[in-house]
């Protein structure tokens, strides 16, 4: 009974090694020996694209843009601003300043899309309101070095810095269940040193992912994570090779693979970076395999021609994906002026070079 219990438990360890091997060779690995150089096209990706002029009842300044099917919400650094998806300003939410549900500034945000709820970091707490802009309550997030948030499935994540000195802070991010304020995990900050204090410059972002998850990462280490889920998982890897951006290189990073941003959906991978002195834009297609590179880091614009797109975000509002590009009002001016389309000309008459950004969608293909 004994030998078959032991045969048993060998064959459930062997089974189980295989399937972990095969879960880490089903993970995407990023290597610029991959990059094909292309010319890459809006259509090639997106199947629709759409301008949102922000209305000028508010002058401002973007610092974080999120959305939903009926609302976009705006960072403005002193105010929180909400409009509805064609642009209309409707009203702000919350206000500066140090008494009950006000904040020191509002550059960052994150949004339960399902319970209608918007959080405001400020400084180490998380300020909650409704979408109807009702104060609902603040949180103490004890995570030391927080300079991010992030919602995924009911939980906030407090995002610590990630910063090319001696001095590292213990944890990389901190998960709480965004209504009782319960810590549920702290991830530790393990492996990263530096010989010098010289540079203090940030690494490590988040982004919204497929199906209500985010991704994590840091310039110093080869996973990309994705959180929100039961358990964090892979979500990608760099491969191996001196292109890694490492503590060793840093003086000279210009000449390795310094990444940007990161974004993904159901079908793609947008890997957005500096090497060799220039912003490129890599799009990793799932269904094909393939990794088509823009050493220019934008995308043509064959739909309207107006604009070449350049990213600045994505954005899930329920299964559709999109691509956010925010254009000042002076450069969208100048291209609608310079247009062959009347109507297109007509639309710069009628704009300020010093109205708010035009956001510009672009509806991904599934």
């Amino acid at each position: 009974m004994k030998k078959k219990n032991l045969l048993f438990a060998i064959i459930l360890l062997m089974m189980t090694a295989c399937e972990n091997k095969q879960r880490t060779s089903d993970v995407v690995e990023i290597h610029p020996d991959k990059f094909m150089e292309t010319e890459m096209k809006l259509t090639d990706i997106a199947e629709e694209l759409e301008y949102i002029q922000l209305d000028n009842t508010r002058l401002m300044r973007s610092w974080q843009i999120k959305m939903t099917d009926k609302y976009i919400f705006v960072a403005a650094r002193d105010e929180l601003l909400q409009f509805d998806r064609k642009g209309t300003f409707i009203k702000t939410i919350g206000s500066k300043g140090q008494g009950p549900g006000e904040f020191s500034s509002c550059t960052n945000i994150a949004l339960d899309a399902e319970g209608e709820r918007i959080f405001v970091r400020n400084g180490s707490q998380a300020l909650t309101y409704s979408f109807d802009g009702k104060f609902l309550e603040k949180m103490e997030l004890p995570l030391e070095g927080m300079v991010d948030i992030a919602y995924a499935k009911g939980n906030l994540y407090g995002i610590s810095m990630v910063s090319f000195t001696q001095e590292q802070l213990p944890h990389l991010w901190m998960k709480t269940d965004s209504r009782s304020g319960e810590v549920l995990q702290e991830k530790a900050n393990t492996g990263i040193e530096f010989d010098t204090d010289e540079m203090t410059l940030r690494c490590n972002y988040t982004c919204a992912s497929t199906n209500g998850t985010i991704l994590y990462y840091n310039h110093l280490n080869d996973t990309i994570f994705r959180l929100g889920n039961a358990q964090d998982e892979t979500a990608y890897l760099f491969g191996q090779g001196d292109f890694r951006l490492t503590p060793k290189n840093m003086q000279h990073a210009e000449y390795h693979l310094e990444l940007k941003d990161i974004w993904d959906s159901d079908r793609y991978l947008f890997v957005d970076y500096r090497m060799e002195k220039k912003r490129q834009l890599c799009i990793h297609d799932k269904q094909t395999g393939t990794f088509s590179n823009d050493t220019d880091g934008e995308i043509t614009n064959d739909m309207d021609g107006i604009l070449p797109f350049k990213f600045h975000s994505t954005h899930f509002v329920g299964k559709d994906c999109y691509m956010m590009q925010i254009v000042s009002a002076e450069d969208m001016q100048e291209a609608l002026l310079a247009s062959d389309d009347p109507k297109l000309e007509a639309w710069g008459e009628k704009m300020q070079f010093d109205d708010n950004d035009i956001l510009i969608l672009a509806k991904l293909k599934k």
